[in-house]
């Protein structure tokens, strides 16, 4: 009778610990100072969610969700709050306390377009990609200051142009910094007036070279085939100008999602989980959650 009970003894006490448990939400501000591509300096506070699973007692590495760049100015300004809470709520689950910055030129932070980057035939990627990098790194900083925190282990991951600024974060080196995953990473991009195709494809793909240059950590790329921003064949590019001189790497096409599979992170979930669960899982033992 012990053996036939013991399991459901056993599961019992499991959910009543998932039912005590919960993914508890925060606000906190982060100052940066970033120089656009004018050599302008800006100084601002970023507003930051932050999501930790309140059940978990241990000392949690951070991982830091980055969102796009909306291709209008006035949808820049008008985004609101960053959140990406399903998501969150997924990695916090993992083990992570997961900061969503939303960075300066964008939403609830406002200020200054620090990331524009200049016409679409002769973008100038750097600058831009640098600054907003330098917040991406801020908000790691910032949230490691917070107990039971620890400073290995980080996990940066991206949307659009903000898995590019994850990568360029990456490639400045940053101490504790462990994995890079890309949802649907790219920038220049304009569904309606270049469906497919972004500009000034071959500067990024410098840019994203001189990154693959610096980093050797293990990084996750994740696009569908249907992306109206960017197409099917310039992903593959940019990872090849990555992985071409040492950038480390793992390029996965998904099937076609939806209407635009640029979605693939915000929309489908059932699609990436599993491939980042199998991601996180090869990661060496000290950085995982």
């Amino acid at each position: 009778m012990l053996r036939r009970h013991l399991p459901l003894a056993l599961c019992a006490m499991l959910l009543a610990s998932a039912a005590q448990a919960r993914v508890v939400e925060t606000r906190i501000q982060v100052p940066v100072q970033v120089t656009d591509r004018a050599g302008q300096v800006v100084q601002r506070p970023l507003q930051v969610t932050v999501f930790r699973d309140d059940a978990q007692r241990a000392a949690l590495p951070v991982a830091v969700i980055s969102h796009g760049r909306p291709v209008t100015r006035a949808a820049q300004s008008g985004m609101g709050r960053a959140h990406y809470g399903a998501a969150a709520r997924y990695l916090a689950q993992k083990g992570y306390v997961v900061a969503v910055p939303t960075r300066i030129g964008y939403g609830v932070t406002g200020g200054a377009d620090v990331e524009a980057s200049g016409n679409c035939d002769r973008r100038e990627y750097g600058p831009g990609l640098r600054a907003a990098a330098t917040q991406i790194l801020a908000v790691v900083d910032a949230v490691q200051q917070q107990p039971q925190v620890r400073r290995n282990g980080t996990l940066l991951l991206g949307h659009s142009y903000g898995a590019i600024a994850s990568l360029e974060a990456a490639a400045m080196r940053p101490q504790g910094v462990a994995a890079v995953i890309n949802f649907s990473g790219g920038a220049g991009a304009d569904p309606v007036a270049r469906p497919g195709q972004p500009c000034s494809t071959f500067p990024l793909a410098q840019q994203l070279r001189q990154q693959g240059l610096r980093n050797r950590m293990p990084t996750l790329w994740l696009y569908a085939p249907n992306d109206r921003y960017l197409g099917q064949e310039v992903p593959r590019q940019w990872f090849a100008a990555y992985t071409r001189i040492g950038g480390v790497g793992e390029f996965v096409q998904t099937r076609a999602l939806g209407q635009d599979g640029h979605t693939l992170f915000t929309h489908f979930p059932s699609v990436w989980q599993p491939l980042v669960s199998r991601f996180l899982n090869r990661l060496p033992a000290a950085d995982r959650p």
